[in-house]
């Protein structure tokens, strides 16, 4: 951030002041870039809660489309021959289903483990 004011106000790179106070228009460029830079994460941090809150809902209804699908596909599986192709076709759709599940939930325990350990670092 200091580097970067300055830059913008053409001073040496390698400027160094004790105190900011003593030259003003620095010290009011520093606080103008905070400012910048604490709204951009205030809203980044609100479109992180708001994504959050959007993919909650739908990681919940996922889980339980997935639930339904397996118990009616099991259900199926149970009530007819285990010869028959109507079996097969259901464990085909079911192993389908896991699968499917299975990447899913995978990819969102990376994504979670993933700001865990953002969140540790901070």
């Amino acid at each position: 951030m200091r580097q970067r004011v300055l830059l913008r106000m053409d001073l040496p790179p390698s400027l160094t002041l004790l105190h900011d106070e003593d030259y003003p228009e620095f010290e009011d460029e520093i606080y103008k870039e905070m400012k910048f830079t604490c709204r951009h994460f205030c809203l980044l941090i609100r479109v992180t809660e708001e994504l959050e809150r959007v993919f909650t809902y739908q990681t919940f209804f996922q889980t339980v489309v997935t639930l339904v699908m397996m118990a009616s596909c099991l259900f199926v599986m149970s009530s007819v021959q285990v010869n028959s192709v109507v079996f097969y076709t259901q464990a085909e759709y079911c192993c389908c289903i896991l699968t499917s599940a299975t990447i899913f939930y995978w990819s969102g325990t990376g994504v979670i483990t993933a700001v865990s350990i953002i969140n540790i670092v901070k």
